[in-house]
């Protein structure tokens, strides 16, 4: 496996952000995620404060309690609101879209990992593309893999 490096654009090098005060959490429902642990491992390493929640679908009051909090980054949303019931994934949504509201009006950075253009088991496509397109539009910034 390559070793992922990153290497600072000249951007951040005149930028005076100082990473030893960022605060990040990776909010996830993919507890096997290896790139993520590498990728807090690295952050940590240039004085970045990051850590994993993996989580539930009620998540804003854990990250509440962790105090002050810079970023959160999202990689895959479908697990925080896709149900086998519409009912179900429609109310999940609002909860969850309400608490990335919450996040965003807090002054807390959203950044979104875009793995799948949609879910894998093809739940609920409107759903889905509607909760997805309002991650969009409340994200900060959007990393897509290829």
């Amino acid at each position: 496996m390559n070793r992922l490096e990153v290497k600072p654009t000249k951007q951040a090098e005149q930028s005076s952000i100082n990473t030893s005060s960022l605060r990040l959490t990776f909010l996830s429902r993919w507890s096997f995620n290896p790139y993520q642990k590498l990728l807090v491992d690295h952050l940590a390493k240039v004085g970045v404060q990051a850590q994993e929640v993996n989580c539930c679908i009620i998540f804003l009051p854990i990250l509440l309690k962790q105090g002050k909090l810079n970023i959160v980054h999202l990689q895959s949303v479908h697990p925080f609101f896709l149900r086998p019931s519409r009912l179900m994934s429609m109310s999940n949504l609002v909860v969850f879209i309400s608490q990335l509201v919450i996040l965003r009006l807090m002054g807390i950075r959203i950044i979104w990992t875009v793995h799948d253009l949609k879910n894998h088991n093809n739940r609920h496509l409107k759903i889905d593309r509607f909760g997805t397109t309002l991650v969009a539009w409340l994200a900060h910034a959007i990393i897509a893999h290829c």
